[in-house]
């Protein structure tokens, strides 16, 4: 079994129906992407961060390690938007609203990532397949 999926089967809200979880977690993902950076990306890691330290009962140092390889992705993604290939800066140049776009970018795609990990951290996937069938 997945750590995660231990962790779901242990969660604070695991009788609570999926479908209210889907709700909160994937709401909260599609508003991280479609609301304004800041400050509706902001608002949105703050309420899934609550959500999953404060009710949901996910131990902040679990929550930290299914976090680190997404938040990788979401670095590494924001860091591209940084330099620029090509044009009068030379071959490779300093972006002129990179640190801009990258922040916005990592404040979009770790808020968004929250959002899902708030429903599989209090979904176990034994909950979750025979309603989806």
């Amino acid at each position: 079994m997945l750590p995660i999926d231990a962790a779901a089967h242990s969660s604070r809200w695991r009788r609570r129906h999926p479908v209210d979880k889907a709700v909160l977690g994937l709401g909260l993902t599609v508003l991280a992407i479609s609301l304004p950076p800041w400050p509706g990306a902001a608002l949105v890691l703050v309420t899934a961060l609550v959500a999953l330290l404060g009710p949901a009962g996910v131990p902040g140092r679990r929550l930290w390690r299914a976090y680190r390889v997404p938040l990788g992705f979401c670095v590494t993604g924001a860091l591209t938007l940084l330099v620029q290939v090509g044009g009068p800066g030379g071959f490779v140049s300093p972006a002129p609203e990179g640190p801009l776009r990258a922040g916005e970018l990592l404040l979009r795609t770790s808020a968004a990532s929250l959002g899902v990990l708030l429903f599989a951290f209090t979904t176990p996937m034994s909950d979750l397949l025979p309603r989806l069938v």
